[in-house]
């Protein structure tokens, strides 16, 4: 699998989990909103990583 469509899928996945986290924020207000997308990106950006490594799929 080549490294541009794993990295690709990735950010794809940490964007779609940040615009997420950017709705839900108004909800929870627990977190500056800054550190909640960042987060959010961090954890779809990683879990995305992982599984494509783990499962060895191709996209």
């Amino acid at each position: 699998m080549p490294v541009a469509a794993i990295l690709l899928t990735s950010v794809v996945t940490g964007i779609f989990c940040a615009m997420f986290a950017g709705i839900v924020d108004p909800v929870t207000d627990a977190l500056a909103m800054w550190v909640v997308i960042g987060l959010a990106f961090a954890s779809g950006f990683t879990g995305s990583l992982f599984a494509q490594l783990v499962l060895k799929r191709k996209t």
